[in-house]
């Protein structure tokens, strides 16, 4: 699927850090087999599934090699209006299409991108509206394209509703919504927090290092404060995390770090 969500103390300089990015298949002489006997939609959709599982745990592949797979989703691929594992499998693949769009700049193609994610959570929600996934493609998809409004936060709402405590989501969720930290009503402010120090406990350092430069400079202090739930050595190596991908971002409480010589001066 195209995939792909306070004032920092005295001193402490302005965040520069690298692009951080959010997160085939062999088919083996047996499933070629198999492919033979299920027919070539079945084995269009197997492929979509597997492919969109595996983009689900982690794994990049660039366009060439998704938007085949994409494009067989209007070939009969779909045997049932919801069949579920071939229908996840499809909004990673396009989710994954439009961040890619989104990363190279590829504007033309973008817009287009984003709406098939959007109608691809809308049928996944369909069939599963206890998809916490899909709500948040949902919020992530309708917002690039026409804005963060007050619906388009309600998908986001609905996304911590129906998964607050699901780390392949968090991952991706997190970043995204610290984007946007300042139009979050209270309650789901305090979700935000909550999830990002639950990040740094699972040591997920590089969603956890992302959104806290996501989030405005002002609102930092509020990720911060959860310093006092947190075990200083994971404090400690979350600093060097930091230095280490040099995001200057400079903790409170943490050990004084030690300056490399490429990054000494």
């Amino acid at each position: 699927m195209t995939s792909a969500a306070g004032s920092l103390p005295s001193g402490r300089r302005r965040s520069r850090f690298p692009l951080l990015r959010l997160s085939f298949f062999l088919l083996s002489s047996a499933a070629a087999a198999w492919a033979v006997e299920v027919g070539p939609a079945s084995v269009a959709g197997w492929r979509v599934a597997l492919v969109g599982k595996r983009i689900g745990n982690g794994a990049t592949f660039d366009a060439s090699a998704l938007a085949p797979l994409l494009d067989l989703k209007g070939v009969n691929i779909l045997q049932s209006p919801c069949t579920g594992d071939v229908q996840q499998g499809a909004l990673f693949i396009a989710a994954r299409l439009a961040e890619l769009a989104l990363n190279v700049g590829e504007f033309a193609e973008l817009d287009g991108r984003l709406e098939k994610v959007e109608t691809l959570a809308r049928e996944t929600l369909v069939c599963s509206p206890h998809n916490s996934f899909a709500w948040f493609a949902l919020y992530w998809s309708q917002g690039r394209r026409v804005g963060f409004t007050r619906r388009t936060l309600d998908y986001l709402d609905m996304s911590y509703r129906m998964g607050p405590r699901e780390g392949w989501i968090s991952v991706r969720r997190n970043p995204q919504a610290m984007l946007v930290y300042r139009q979050l009503s209270p309650e789901l402010k305090a979700r935000l927090v909550e999830e990002w120090r639950l990040l740094l406990e699972a040591r997920l350092f590089q969603p956890a290092a992302l959104a806290l430069a996501q989030i405005p400079e002002g609102d930092r202090q509020t990720l911060f404060d959860q310093r006092a739930r947190l075990d200083s050595n994971l404090w400690a190596l979350f600093s060097d995390f930091l230095d280490l991908q040099g995001i200057d971002i400079l903790l409170p409480d943490a050990p004084e770090r030690r300056r490399t010589p490429w990054r000494a001066g």
